[in-house]
């Protein structure tokens, strides 16, 4: 299947160039989830989670932001930081609602248990909200040197990488509308 919300993290440390350990399917991590709810003190909510010395975050776009940072792929003033914020919420909230055609009638439950009732949710969507997020995101592009580079800027940030991910994902899942 699609990597999840961890993909984006794994592509920003493949980008850069730095290691890191994957922690996600210990039996630990696991406990800490979806019993403990606690890291060493720090409040998690769910995977992806960061740490980083002694910063502990959760959630992909906070995740991706302090990343960026770290590794040179966050745009240099506030206002194109907040563009990038901008365009990797609309990125999330394109995929939430691709994941969501999935899973119409409860969206803990298994795809193979909702099929025949997201037939007509994943028509619609490709049909109306898939078209409106591409022309969004191609926007974005086109409005940066006319879409002839990044999203933001010059050069690589995680807003690229969340479009990445998020496009590759959707020509994937949806092959044949793409």
């Amino acid at each position: 299947g699609i990597p999840g919300r961890g993909e984006y993290i794994r592509l920003m440390f493949e980008d850069a160039g730095v290691a890191f350990e994957e922690m996600n399917k210990t039996e630990n991590m696991v406990q800490i989830f979806f019993n403990d709810h606690f890291l060493n003190g720090h409040p998690v909510s769910a995977p992806p989670c960061l740490v980083h010395g002694d910063v502990i975050l959760c959630q992909t776009p906070a995740i991706m932001r302090y990343l960026g940072k770290q590794f040179g792929m966050c745009p240099k003033s506030v206002a194109l930081e907040a563009k990038a914020d901008e365009i990797l919420l609309n990125v999330l909230d394109f995929v939430s609602e691709g994941r969501l055609a999935f899973h119409p009638v409860k969206n803990t439950m298994s795809y193979k248990d909702q099929m025949e009732e997201a037939k007509v949710t994943i028509a619609e969507f490709v049909k109306t909200r898939m078209p409106r997020y591409l022309n969004i995101l191609a926007n974005y592009l086109k409005a940066n040197h006319d879409g002839q580079g990044f999203f933001v800027g010059t050069e690589i940030s995680y807003a690229d990488i969340g479009a990445f991910h998020a496009l590759r994902a959707a020509q994937s899942q949806f092959a044949g509308d793409f």
